[in-house]
C-alpha cells in the first residue's frame, strides 16, 4: 500500500503539481487494499493458480475493504479505491455501477505497478521499472488499461517533464521482468456469486 501511495501521489504530483487532492489520493491509495487483510494468508503464498473457492475469495476483497472503511471513514475517495482499485477500462471486479473516477484509475494503475515491482510466490523475481511500465503498456495497448493512466505513469517515471499526453509507447525490451511468472489474472466472478 505504500508503495501504491508513493507511486500514485508522483504520478499526480507530476501532472498538477500541489493540489488540494492530493492528501486525500494518498489517503486513498495507502488504504485501498485492506480487503486483503481478511484474506488467509495462506492464499498471498500460493505459486500456483488459485481454485475456484480462492479466487472468489480474493475477487471479494475490494467489497471487504469498501464496507469496512465506509462504516469508518463515510464518504471518501479511500472507498472508492477499495471498492474500484481493479476495475480497469470497463472491466474488472467487482462489477461497478459506474466508471471509476480519473483518480481511482489512478490508484488502480499505481497499484497495479507497485504489485509487479514486488516479490511474489508466483513469479522467480519481481519486475524492474521498465519491465512493470512494459507490461502496463502491453494492457494499455490491449484496452485492458486506460492509456492516459499509463502514460501518466510513465510521464512521472521519467520525472515529470512535458505533457504526458506527448508521450508515445515504444517496444517492449527483454531482461526487465522475471524469467518465471506464473501468474494469471482473477476472473470477474459472475455477478450472482460477488
Amino acid at each position: 500500500a505504500v508503495a501504491t501511495a508513493a507511486v500514485a501521489v508522483r504520478m499526480l504530483l507530476s501532472i498538477v503539481g500541489e493540489a488540494r487532492g492530493v492528501p486525500e489520493l494518498a489517503a486513498a491509495a495507502l488504504l485501498h487494499d485492506l480487503g486483503m487483510r481478511h484474506l488467509p494468508s495462506r492464499l498471498s503464498r500460493l505459486r500456483d493458480r488459485l481454485g475456484h473457492d480462492e479466487a472468489l475469495r480474493v475477487a471479494a476483497h475490494p467489497l471487504l475493504g469498501a464496507y469496512h472503511l465506509a462504516r469508518v471513514m463515510g464518504e471518501h475517495p479511500a472507498v472508492s479505491a477499495a471498492l474500484g482499485h481493479h476495475w480497469r477500462c470497463g472491466q474488472g471486479y467487482p462489477n461497478l455501477r459506474s466508471e471509476p473516477t480519473r483518480s481511482m484509475e489512478v490508484v488502480s494503475v499505481a497499484s497495479a505497478f507497485a504489485a509487479l515491482t514486488q516479490p511474489r510466490p508466483f513469479r522467480s523475481a519481481a519486475y524492474d521499472a521498465r519491465g512493470a511500465a512494459d507490461v502496463l503498456v502491453a494492457e494499455a495497448l490491449a484496452g485492458q488499461a486506460d492509456a492516459n493512466t499509463v502514460k501518466l505513469l510513465v510521464h512521472a517515471l521519467r520525472g515529470g517533464g512535458g505533457d504526458p499526453r506527448a508521450i508515445h509507447f515504444g517496444r517492449e525490451r527483454g531482461g526487465h521482468g522475471p524469467d518465471v511468472n506464473r501468474h494469471v489474472h482473477v476472473a470477474a466472478p459472475a455477478r450472482s456469486l460477488v
